[in-house]
């Protein structure tokens, strides 16, 4: 998921972008690709905050950026691994699990074992909201912990849906930079995922209603590449029943 604040806020005490609290006694709660940002201005708001004593959070392969704080805790147990800050206020907050790892902070305080920190990670266009890894970043390449296997959050993907690793290691952040050429299609921003039967109206391939006699529907999709090298793309044609409709 993404998550984006308003940039600026004159006061926020507690919250931010994703926040715990009072979430139940023994509570267990799992984050996992996410991208969230622009949550700064006066206050304490966080990228992801966890104030619940009660709860165990394992929060694995995030990315914040331009928050007061990345990551913060102030109660609760915040299990973090392969977690990426950039661009805020201080990267890590408060206390973290002694399993936390391979963790990426721009400030020095990033927690856990095999972590990365003072360091700066590139982009493709932070200032415009793509926070994918740059194919000129080498602060979260391949630095990061395969978590495929893990006793409290497996998966294998990225928040593109891509298998990871792409590369001999796993990515730190919520992207795993794509190597060859990789087609990806958007309707409305949202990925229409290859090989989708089902129209959506989230991602404008559901056209909806639409009157026989003089009705007109504009719908504009866009192709792009999430990949590294040069991706050709020649003649597009249109299929499926009445395809001139």
């Amino acid at each position: 998921s993404i998550v984006q604040g308003f940039g600026s806020y004159s006061y926020v005490n507690a919250g931010g972008g994703i926040c715990l609290y009072s979430a139940g006694s023994g509570s267990v709660v799992r984050i996992w690709n996410n991208v969230v940002y622009d949550f700064a201005g006066g206050g304490w708001p966080a990228g992801i905050r966890l104030g619940d004593a009660d709860v165990i959070l394992y929060a694995f392969n995030n990315t914040v950026y331009n928050n007061n704080t990345g990551f913060r805790n102030t109660d609760g147990v915040f299990v973090s691994r392969n977690n990426l800050a950039q661009h805020c206020g201080g990267g890590f907050d408060g206390s973290f699990d002694g399993s936390s790892s391979n963790n990426l902070s721009d400030h020095a305080d990033a927690p856990g074992t095999n972590s990365r920190n003072s360091t700066i990670v590139t982009f493709v266009d932070a200032d415009h909201g793509n926070f994918h890894l740059s194919a000129a970043d080498t602060g979260a390449r391949n630095y990061g912990a395969d978590l495929s296997a893990d006793a409290h959050l497996a998966f294998s993907d990225d928040i593109n849906g891509r298998a990871r690793p792409i590369g001999p290691a796993w990515d730190i952040g919520a992207d795993e930079r794509a190597l060859a050429p990789e087609l990806v299609v958007l309707g409305n921003g949202a990925r229409i995922a290859n090989g989708a039967a089902m129209p959506n109206l989230t991602n404008h391939t559901d056209f909806g209603i639409v009157a026989v006699n003089g009705g007109a529907l504009t719908r504009t999709f866009t192709i792009t590449n999430q990949g590294e090298q040069s991706l050709t793309v020649e003649a597009v044609s249109i299929g499926g029943a009445h395809p001139a409709d």
